[in-house]
């Protein structure tokens, strides 16, 4: 094991269907792409640690915050399974868009400062009225 392996989250545990996957954290040029579905995803879950219900986020979904979900459970499923294909990686993130959504808010949350995380978030929703 590498020096930096050790001190890195090699994977979360999260069920589907009665079935364990274990999800690894985004790398770090993936954090444009996180930040942009964080946005999406704000205030859609009033209380730390509620569940998104998908069937209200597709309500306020742009084209931006979908693409850079889409782009992060890709990456998210490749990094965790790379031996699947990407047509079943596709299919599989539609499917379960928010248990993965929830899941790796929460890995990769835990692997940023929450101070960092609330002033880009500031920083985003300040541009949008700009």
């Amino acid at each position: 094991m590498s020096k930096f392996t050790k001190h890195l989250a090699l994977g979360e545990k999260i069920i589907i269907n009665e079935e364990e996957f274990i999800l690894k954290p985004l790398s770090i040029e993936y954090l444009p792409e996180f930040f942009s579905a964080m946005k999406s995803f704000s205030g859609l879950a009033n209380k730390k640690g509620e569940d998104i219900d998908p069937s209200e986020f597709f309500k306020s979904m742009d084209r931006e915050g979908s693409s850079a979900i889409a782009k992060i459970i890709d990456e998210t499923l490749r990094l965790s399974y790379p031996d699947e294909s990407a047509e079943e990686r596709k299919a599989f993130g539609l499917k379960y868009m928010g248990e993965l959504m929830n899941k790796i808010f929460e890995i990769n949350s835990s692997n940023i400062n929450n101070a960092e995380v609330q002033a880009r978030l500031k920083a985003l929703k300040k541009n949008e009225h700009t």
